[in-house]
């Protein structure tokens, strides 16, 4: 579907998968888990902080599901290092997406660096946010 829209709008696929992740934490995740929105964070650290625990509560609710894994690393006082890990490849950009929806979501403006890549040889992804 990404590669359709990305076609059809003339748009590099990493533009679509980006900007369905910040529609996805700001829509979807508001919809249809705010209240498991809420329970992670009062604010962008501590949320992220938290991050790892989330698709464990996600798994409470959907057992059959298997989510991505996440782990925080690094954290100081205005930033945290998120190590993203699934079977799926491609999505980078997407939790791209997700990370500065996040950072929307709690009114913070964050910088997101990616450290790591499974495009370069890694395992996982690495993303730095900034704020």
């Amino acid at each position: 579907m990404a590669g359709a829209i990305s076609e059809e709008l003339t748009v590099p696929i990493s533009t679509v998968l980006f900007l369905f992740g910040e529609w996805w934490i700001l829509k979807t995740t508001n919809e249809k888990y705010g209240s498991l929105m809420k329970a992670g964070g009062s604010n962008l650290k501590m949320f992220l902080n938290n991050l790892p625990q989330f698709h464990n509560h996600i798994m409470l609710l959907y057992p059959k599901l298997t989510p991505p894994e996440f782990k925080v690393s690094d954290i100081e006082t205005n930033n945290i290092n998120i190590h993203y890990f699934s079977k799926h490849e491609g999505l980078k950009d997407f939790v791209h997406g997700l990370l500065s929806g996040l950072g929307k979501m709690f009114e913070t403006e964050i910088d997101i660096l990616l450290l790591e890549s499974r495009d370069a040889g890694n395992n996982h992804e690495v993303f730095k946010v900034s704020w």
